[in-house]
């Protein structure tokens, strides 16, 4: 009889062990999955870092082409606002290297970029995030807006120009 009460034990203590790994299991997986989407919330100061440890492996005497492209890029500014952005259309030319800049004015912002450029921004009140036109994109006409989370004014969009 103690035999048995030994096996149903030890049957219950695998089972309990078993549980509990696939419990923790599934809650690490989930954990880690939020940490691999760092593009959703992307910043400004993300994207200098990054720029800076590529500066770092150039030449300091002789100045690199990397330097060269960062003293030439424009940076264009659109605010997200409850009632609109502001501009409400942003004109790049396809010739220069442009930065665009959308700050999160006066509320939380899910802001989307279509395609080609894909973009995709969850911001807070006073965050930013900050992209790069590539020299490939195609020109014409983007309109991007505000997709699901937008302040009490309702969706609103904008249109990024490149020419």
């Amino acid at each position: 009889m103690n035999l048995k009460k030994g096996i149903i034990i030890g049957i219950v203590i695998i089972i309990l062990a078993v549980a509990v790994i696939a419990i923790y299991g599934t809650e690490q997986k989930e954990e880690t999955t939020t940490e691999l989407r760092p593009e959703i919330q992307p910043t400004f100061e993300t994207l200098l870092e990054g720029d800076a440890e590529k500066e770092e492996t150039a030449s300091a005497e002789a100045p690199s082409i990397l330097e060269e492209e960062e003293s030439e890029v424009k940076l264009y500014e659109i605010l997200a606002l409850s009632d609109g952005f502001n501009p409400q259309e942003t004109i790049v030319s396809k010739d220069e290297a442009s930065q665009i800049s959308v700050i999160a004015e006066d509320g939380d912002y899910d802001i989307v970029f279509p395609d080609p450029l894909d973009k995709h921004f969850i911001l807070k009140t006073g965050q930013s995030a900050v992209f790069r036109i590539k020299s490939d994109t195609p020109a014409g006409r983007y309109v991007f807006a505000c997709k699901d989370q937008c302040p009490e004014g309702g969706p609103i969009s904008g249109t990024l120009i490149i020419k």
